[in-house]
């Protein structure tokens, strides 16, 4: 079998290319990290924390799940404590325009990895 040079198929890339979900209530925001993140990772969204869960079950593993904080019906610590369950391998980042200690304090015991703070936004 010859050796291969360089980077490999386009089916070995995919292979290793890491999974990455986002899930937010803002489609544009969706839209924003998908153009931003997908010549970099194998990228996913979905529209709210229902529609991540069944994301996340459907399409999973995912190496890591992004979540806004503050969205109508299932807040983002709420789906990242049900998808702890589903799955456990995945690193939870929440993301927030609110990080108050409040917040955060929520977000460490709903078992999230970390926190980050949108810059500029004000939800």
């Amino acid at each position: 079998m010859k050796e291969s040079k360089g980077f490999g198929t386009a089916l070995e890339l995919r292979m290793i290319t890491p999974k990455v979900l986002f899930v937010d209530d803002d489609c544009h925001i969706l839209s924003a990290f998908q153009r931003l993140f997908r010549k970099f990772f194998a990228i996913d969204t979905a529209l709210g924390g229902a529609a991540g869960q069944k994301v996340v079950s459907e399409r999973g593993p995912f190496s890591v799940i992004v979540s806004d904080l503050k969205m109508p019906g299932m807040d983002g610590i709420q789906f990242l404590s049900q998808v702890r369950r589903i799955a456990p391998e995945s690193m939870r980042i929440i993301l927030t325009g609110n990080a108050c200690l409040k917040n955060v304090i929520a977000v460490l015991n709903g078992g999230v990895i970390c926190s980050l703070s949108r810059i500029g936004s004000g939800t």
